[in-house]
């Protein structure tokens, strides 16, 4: 079977990412985001999936903003069938979110938010930084992720290369004393690529700045080099997490 190529990862001067739907701009309102979580669903099978995956489906198949920061543990990674009978969207992600252990739902800047409070000390999870400005004009929303990655764990390379679908619509975005899952929210929300995935490692051991490391969706979770680190995913609703086709 074969998958689109989902993951974004910074290794030293390139960026590779695939995917072409179209991205809105920061200027077009989102939709109800309450209309959505509370619509009514019947008879609704995900098939045998992995906890986020099933999750990335979820949002898909109903368009929810997500933002998804998990660690990487056979708990975490084994499949599971999920249907829902009867109920909401939220009733659906909320069920899947309760079959794993200390993680909840949480609705905040207009994205649905699926982390573990206190698995990450909060001095070590990069996703508590607060930048004071994020500023990016018309660029592609790959381009606004690496602006980003530089400002969360800059480099000292002259130059990069950014793999960006030529002719999308771009975004314009000017934020101030914001967190970075804030800005990651905000890139959810305004651009084609409407699901943040972050892979925390099991393995305690930090990074040279003091954060705990993270993970590459593609092919496999695997240690992230250290000059990547962090690894931001930035996913399509119609991206799936190819986990199931490495094993292969």
């Amino acid at each position: 079977m074969r998958h689109r190529r989902i993951f974004f990862t910074i290794v030293f001067l390139m960026t590779a990412l695939q995917g072409s739907r179209p991205a809105t701009t920061s200027s077009q309102p989102t939709e109800d985001l309450d209309a959505k979580l509370n619509r009514q669903i019947t008879n609704y099978a995900l098939g045998t999936n992995n906890f986020v995956e099933a999750l990335t489906l979820v949002g898909k198949d109903f368009q929810i903003p997500m933002g998804i920061a998990f660690i990487d543990t056979p708990a975490a990674t084994r499949e599971i069938a999920f249907e829902r009978k009867a109920g909401t969207v939220r009733n659906l992600i909320d069920e899947i979110v309760e079959r794993e252990t200390d993680y909840k739902v949480e609705i905040k800047n207009g994205v649905v938010h699926v982390f573990s409070p206190g698995a990450v000390a909060a001095r070590e999870n990069f996703l508590n930084l607060r930048l004071k400005e994020f500023r990016v004009h018309n660029a592609y929303p790959e381009v606004a992720l690496f602006k980003l990655h530089e400002l969360i764990s800059p480099t000292n390379y002259g130059g990069y290369s950014i793999g960006a679908e030529s002719g999308q619509p771009r975004v314009s975005l000017e934020l101030k004393d914001s967190t970075v899952g804030d800005i990651l929210d905000v890139l959810a929300v305004t651009s084609s690529r409407h699901i943040w995935v972050v892979a925390f490692s099991a393995d305690p051991t930090l990074t040279p700045r003091g954060y705990r490391r993270t993970l590459a969706l593609w092919p496999h979770p695997s240690p992230a080099a250290e000059s990547s680190e962090p690894v931001l995913n930035l996913l399509h609703w119609s991206d799936r997490i190819p986990w199931a086709e490495a094993a292969q």
